[in-house]
């Protein structure tokens, strides 16, 4: 989707697609991307990165990896645990976002804000 704000342009890639593409190509890669688990601490070891897996039904998994990516938001253990400052900033109003379906008037061309 493309939208025009003022004269500026934005691309919006829903959080679901872009996700949908990553598992995919890394489903292409051979590599399954599992849900309903979380890392709860990982060192560095002379071979790479040794973590600690939490699922779900209250299992545990030890991994070893050569790599550790930590693209879990601002609030990472991955942050926490390297004391990783988050350089972004907090904003002081709340926004929810949906995926919905809107009939009725629109702006053609334009991506209305309420």
């Amino acid at each position: 989707m493309c939208a025009s704000l003022s004269g500026v342009a934005s691309l919006i890639l829903p959080q679901a697609e872009t996700e949908a593409i990553l598992e995919s190509r890394l489903s292409e890669l051979g590599v399954r991307v599992e849900r309903d688990c979380e890392l709860t601490r990982f060192h560095e070891t002379r071979d790479g990165v040794h973590s600690t897996i939490a699922f779900g039904d209250g299992s545990v998994s030890e991994v070893q990896s050569r790599y550790l990516v930590g693209a879990d938001g601002a609030h990472s253990i991955v942050r926490k645990t390297l004391d990783i400052p988050f350089e972004g900033r907090s904003y002081d109003w709340t926004a929810f976002l949906g995926d919905v379906q809107l009939h009725g008037h629109h702006w053609a061309g334009n991506w209305p804000l309420w």
